[in-house]
């Protein structure tokens, strides 16, 4: 085995941009994007230190998502949400 990772489905109600949205998700490990060798359209995927006990939660939307919700807009690759 070369690599492993971690991914998970979950449920959670984004907050901080307007009206709460519940939203499913998939938690993944850091190295989840890096060994499917998917880089981000905008913005950054993770690293190890999102892992760390304490550190700050971190969202990589899917295009579609992006697109539906925030117009493509490219400020949302560097938004904070509550």
């Amino acid at each position: 085995m070369k690599s492993l990772v971690e991914y998970h489905n979950m449920d959670f109600d984004l907050i901080g941009q307007g009206e709460p949205q519940r939203v499913q998700t998939g938690v993944v490990s850091a190295n989840f994007f890096d060994v499917l060798g998917v880089k981000p359209l905008l913005g950054r995927t993770f690293i190890p230190a999102d892992e760390e006990h304490g550190a700050p939660a971190l969202l990589v939307f899917s295009y579609e998502y992006w697109k539906r919700n925030y117009g493509g807009d490219p400020k949302w690759s560097a938004a904070r949400f509550g």
